[in-house]
């Protein structure tokens, strides 16, 4: 069948329309974020952190790392990275994760700068000789993931039932590497005698970084 002129017509209006719709849909997309899908899985939650970059400037090249480091903590589902303000919108499975978790792990990679304002004060006795905080185990990981407790004064950690691979746990000085466990399958606590400045970690039976201590 031939072509007539207002089928041509016809055809050409189409592409018009269609080249236009393609055009303005590139110009909507902001280059400088990248949007990645990190795994299978719904989302129902959501949140925003600013991001360090560890490798110099290029924040474009550094987005596959960040990307890589978020699709190995459990529960992220897809994060969008904005290369000119450094700010990762990150959406999760809150029944995987939690915004404390995900924090903990991207201020454990590096990632992500330590920031008291997240962290849990280690309560003092009345009588001002010890100190304690209470963990609990959320069933997605032990919280308060960050601690701020004083030098000098026994810091008692009271651990409620741990869950999986959170029923036995070790206290590790970062400094020095020295370790402490503590099996809390029913419950327990771990004591710091004499607690020094510096940087300590609560992880589980897998190696996983649970709690970051700082002692000041």
């Amino acid at each position: 069948m031939k072509l007539q002129p207002k089928h041509l017509l016809i055809i050409i209006a189409v592409l018009v329309v269609v080249v236009a719709w393609v055009v303005s849909q590139s110009l909507l997309q902001d280059p400088s974020k990248i949007t990645r899908v990190l795994a299978t899985g719904e989302s129902d939650s959501e949140m925003s952190v600013t991001i360090v970059l560890l490798e110099g400037d290029d924040a474009a090249h550094e987005a596959d790392h960040i990307f890589e480091t978020l699709g190995a903590i459990p529960g992220t589902v897809e994060a969008t990275f904005d290369t000119d303000d450094l700010t990762l919108e990150i959406r999760y499975d809150s029944a995987l994760a939690s915004e404390a978790s995900i924090r903990r792990d991207l201020v454990f990679y590096g990632y992500l700068l330590w920031d008291d304002s997240y962290a849990t004060r280690a309560t003092l006795s009345s009588a001002g000789d010890r100190q304690s905080v209470e963990i609990s185990d959320s069933g997605v990981s032990l919280e308060p993931t960050f601690i701020l407790a004083a030098e000098g004064i026994p810091l008692d950690l009271v651990f409620g039932p741990g869950k999986g691979t959170r029923t036995i746990v070790t206290l590790v000085t970062l400094e020095t590497g020295q370790e402490m466990e503590q099996d809390i399958s029913a419950g327990g606590t771990l004591t710091l005698a004499v607690p020094t400045a510096g940087q300590y970690a609560i992880v589980d039976s897998a190696d996983r970084w649970e709690i970051g201590i700082i002692v000041e």
